[in-house]
C-alpha cells in the first residue's frame, strides 16, 4: 500500500514511517486537476493542484526574501494551503456554503497529516489555519500570492492559444480578491507576461 515503505530494506522509526505515509498521502495532488479552467476556459488538460502549489511556494520564497518577511513559514503555507483537495478535491466557488467547505478542508488535511508526529502535525494546522485566516502579513501575502499564481498560469495559457476572452475572469478574480499593497504591485506587473495583441 505505501510504495516509498516498500523501498526500505530495514526497519525505520515510527517517525518516519508516519512522515512516508504522509508523503505519499499528499503526492495525491499530482493527480487532482484544477477544475476552474476547464470549467472557465475549456483547457482539456489543465494543471494539476500540485502544480499550482508549487509555483505557489516559489513565489512564496521569492517574495517573502524580497520583502523580508519570513519565506520559511509563507513556503509553508503555499505547500499546504490546497493539499487537502487530495480527499476534498478542488471545490469550486459557488458549488458550496463558504464555512461548510472550511469545516471540510480543515478535517481532510487533519487526515492527511494525522501519521506525523503530533508537534509536526500541530505546526503544519496552525500555519493551515493561519493562512485560512489572513491573520499574519506573510498569510495575506500568500493568499494574494495563489490568486497571483493563477494570472501567471492564465498567461502561459494565453500564450499557448487559449481565447484571451475565457481568461479574462480569472484576471477579474485576481484584482478582486488580492489585497495587500504588494499582491497588487506584483498583479499589476503580471499583465506584462500576456501576450502582446497587435493594435486595431
Amino acid at each position: 500500500m505505501f510504495k516509498y515503505l516498500q523501498l526500505l530494506s530495514q526497519p525505520v522509526s515510527e517517525d518516519i514511517r508516519g512522515m512516508l505515509r504522509t508523503l505519499e498521502a499528499c503526492s495525491g495532488a499530482k493527480r487532482v486537476e484544477r477544475k476552474g479552467w476547464r470549467a472557465g476556459a475549456e483547457i482539456r488538460d489543465p494543471e494539476s493542484v500540485a502544480d499550482h502549489m508549487y509555483a505557489t511556494a516559489l513565489a512564496a520564497m521569492m517574495a517573502g526574501d524580497l520583502f523580508d518577511l519570513d519565506a520559511e513559514k509563507m513556503v509553508r503555507m503555499a505547500l499546504l494551503h490546497d493539499v487537502c483537495e487530495v480527499i476534498t478535491g478542488d471545490i469550486q466557488p459557488g458549488e458550496m456554503e463558504a464555512s461548510k467547505k472550511s469545516r471540510l478542508e480543515s478535517r481532510a488535511l487533519a487526515k492527511l497529516l494525522r501519521p506525523l508526529p503530533a508537534r509536526i502535525r500541530k505546526r503544519y494546522l496552525a500555519a493551515f489555519e493561519e493562512f485560512n485566516r489572513g491573520s499574519s502579513r506573510e498569510a495575506r501575502l500568500v493568499r494574494d500570492l495563489d490568486k497571483l499564481e493563477m494570472v501567471v498560469q492564465a498567461a502561459e495559457y494565453e500564450k499557448e492559444g487559449v481565447n484571451s476572452k475565457l481568461l479574462q475572469d480569472f484576471w477579474a478574480t485576481a484584482e478582486d480578491r488580492v489585497k495587500t499593497k504588494e499582491g497588487k504591485e506584483m498583479l499589476s506587473s503580471a499583465a506584462s507576461l500576456r501576450p502582446r495583441r497587435p493594435s486595431p
